[in-house]
């Protein structure tokens, strides 16, 4: 009788091999698709903080307006009480808060703009004097999104 020669692959590693292929394919798609949704949501997440952004930089603007047109209104008056008058009309401006300064002549002036649920834009300006209107009628001084809550790093796990 002759010896039967068994082949080094039979049925069950081929279908081993596959169901093997068939698991890898089927791992890799899903860490794919989790990765693509992650992208998807961080970049929804970026769309809307950069729309709330322009939204808030756009009603500083219209702020800035304001502010520009009570200093056009008094650009052309010379009388001693031009500070008085400036005060006033600065003064009447909503949500504008308005400091002089002890050092000098100048006024500070401030105000937010709520940009989304979790960031306000702050603005301060710092007025030129009246000899300096030719070269603008304030200096921005700061233009800054500040989170609404502090962020807190520690998120450790107790495992023991």
């Amino acid at each position: 009788m002759k010896k039967r020669v068994t082949p080094l692959t039979n049925l069950g590693t081929v279908s081993l091999l596959m169901i093997l292929i068939v698991l890898f394919l089927v791992t890799f798609s899903t860490l794919s698709l989790t990765g693509s949704l992650r992208d998807h949501y961080l970049s929804e997440n970026v769309a809307d903080n950069t729309y709330h952004y322009y939204q808030a930089n756009n009603r500083a603007n219209l702020m800035l307006y304001d502010i520009d047109q009570a200093f056009l209104s008094l650009s052309d008056y010379e009388g001693e009480d031009f500070d008085q008058l400036l005060l006033k009309k600065l003064s009447a401006i909503e949500n504008l808060k308005v400091e002089q300064r002890k050092d000098s002549n100048q006024l500070l002036l401030s105000f937010s703009e709520e940009a989304g649920k979790k960031q306000i834009l702050n603005i301060e300006l710092l007025t030129s004097s009246q000899k300096d209107f030719n070269q603008g009628f304030y200096t921005i001084k700061k233009w800054v999104t500040t989170p609404t809550k502090d962020w807190s790093g520690d998120h450790s796990y107790h495992l023991m």
